[in-house]
């Protein structure tokens, strides 16, 4: 325990005495608690050049003097509990969350690093709302008037222009009863939003391959019997009735094919795989020189690829079929429109996963792209494409499931399919394939 001791500010001279009477009093004018001075003072009665016991009045004084050591040496306990620790400012500078503070124009009067890694000075003084997406900016401020307004924290969710996903809390600094700032508290939750599409997204996708292979199963039987009895009517129908019986039976072998598609959805969804090292390029190779022999020989198809490319792990049968659904995409899309040179480029190349947060780096991959000059897509049918069942082909030539098995089946590998589109500028469809062992 650390103790308190007593310092005389001298040198005092010594005190006259005079018949062992009280002469003089000598003053103790502070107490040192690890050397620091606490301003304090005592009397205590010199005679003879010796301490005597004080008299009421100095006895007054020292049972003060005893008690406030006592709680020095009280506090002096608790110090362990914060020995050691930096100075807040290094606390906050370190914090991996983004912390702000604003005036009532939401300026920036307060940064730490991770809001600003650099060019500190430069940020200072600036309005918070440049570094947010102009789209989100009436949000935030909204949030940040009722903070002000109401004295309560408020939260709101906004992207920063770097692409990162910020949960944002204000939080009212309050003085006198009045708001004089608004401190920000923002965490990173760009990997956690990411997660939960992916999650939400494979959920959809499990939940409908089961639903699909309950009912495709018992379908299948019921068109059995249909087309069944069909081609027995067609053998004894008049020739007048045959045409309507041969458009039944279409629509019935219709009904089949999408029987079908729905039983190798589901069969998809909890199949195990054969994940092999595997070249891309071969990969592409393949199925390019089989769509170039199946598509409308007016369709350029033209395959670009960087060399060394490193292999991916992955089920080269599945990923034939994914890119064959992305390319039969493609073809689709330029039969619908009247496109001079109708073309569709594949290019393989290196690149980088999507960095999901600030914390995780980005991962090597190599990038697949399917690009095709056809009329594109408007931002409401680009948001949808991946959705089961969603098409926007005639009911004769599409069952919306393609691009969602090829979107289950990137998920599947650990890869990540994007779209780009818009309207009368084609449309490009990139898989990013992270890479597993560099080339031997």
């Amino acid at each position: 325990m650390l103790r308190a001791r007593t310092v005389v500010a001298g040198p005092w001279p010594a005190p006259p005495v005079a018949g062992g009477k009280v002469c003089k009093r000598s003053p103790f004018p502070y107490i040192q608690k690890a050397g620091c001075p606490l301003n304090f003072a005592a009397s205590i009665l010199v005679s003879d050049g010796e301490h005597t016991a004080p008299s009421s009045e100095q006895d007054v004084e020292v049972k003060a003097l005893r008690a406030r050591v006592r709680e020095l040496e009280a506090l002096s306990e608790q110090q362990p509990a914060t020995a050691g620790l930096p100075p807040l400012h290094v606390l906050l500078e370190n914090a991996p969350d983004s912390i702000t503070v604003m005036d009532r124009g939401c300026r920036l009067l307060y940064v730490n690093r991770t809001f600003a890694p650099r060019n500190l000075s430069e940020v200072l003084g600036t309005s918070a709302l440049q570094y947010l997406p102009e789209e989100y900016r009436p949000a935030f401020e909204q949030a940040f008037e009722r903070a002000w307004q109401s004295g309560e924290v408020q939260q709101v969710e906004v992207p920063s222009l770097a692409g990162y996903v910020w949960e944002t809390r204000l939080v009212p600094l309050v003085r006198a009863g009045e708001v004089y700032a608004v401190m920000g508290i923002g965490a990173d939750v760009t990997q956690r939003r990411v997660a939960e599409e992916a999650l939400h997204q494979a959920q959809k996708l499990e939940a409908i391959g089961r639903i699909s292979a309950e009912l495709a199963h018992n379908f299948n039987n019921l068109l059995l019997v249909i087309l069944t009895n069909l081609g027995l009517c067609k053998q004894r129908a008049s020739e007048e009735l045959k045409p309507r019986l041969g458009e039944a039976e279409h629509a019935a072998q219709r009904a089949a094919e999408l029987v079908r598609r729905l039983m190798e959805f589901a069969l998809h969804r909890t199949k195990s795989r054969d994940l092999q090292p595997a070249l891309l390029e071969e990969i592409a190779q393949r199925t390019v020189a089989m769509c170039r022999t199946a598509f409308d020989p007016r369709i350029e198809i033209v395959l670009d690829a960087e060399g060394g490319l490193p292999p991916v792990l992955v089920d080269s049968g599945e990923i034939e079929q994914v890119l064959l659904n992305v390319l039969l995409n493609a073809r689709d899309a330029l039969d619908s429109t009247e496109v001079a040179r109708p073309r569709i480029a594949v290019t393989l190349d290196r690149a980088q996963m999507p960095e999901t947060s600030r914390a995780r780096p980005a991962r090597p991959a190599v990038r697949l792209r399917v690009r095709d000059n056809g009329p594109g897509m408007s931002e409401a049918v680009r948001n949808r494409v991946f959705e089961p069942f969603f098409t926007t082909k005639e009911d004769s030539r599409g069952t919306g499931l393609g691009l969602a098995a090829v979107y289950g089946t990137m998920l599947d590998h650990g890869g990540v399919i994007l779209c780009d589109s818009q309207p009368e500028a084609g449309a490009t469809f990139t898989l990013l394939f992270p890479t597993q062992l560099e080339p031997s």
